[in-house]
């Protein structure tokens, strides 16, 4: 794991054991004029991931929007 505070994370991790999947997630975080944008990136490698690449893809868009509304509910109640 990697933490710069207000500017960048990044963790990975592997799920399902050997030949599962192994994955880096990082989130870019930059200040500017109105406020704070976030970048993020996901990589997921493995024979799961090979076996099913769009449905891996579509995970991965739908965990990202996730998070992101996590992030911007948190963001707004403050």
């Amino acid at each position: 794991m990697l933490v710069r505070p207000l500017e960048r994370l990044v963790w990975s991790g592997q799920a399902n054991g050997a030949g599962g999947i192994s994955g880096v997630s990082a989130w870019t975080l930059a200040t500017g004029g109105d406020g704070l944008t976030v970048s993020a990136a996901e990589f997921l490698a493995g024979p799961p991931v090979d076996a099913a690449v769009d449905q891996v893809r579509a995970a991965l868009d739908e965990g990202l929007a996730r998070w992101t509304g996590f992030l911007v509910d948190a963001a707004e109640a403050r």
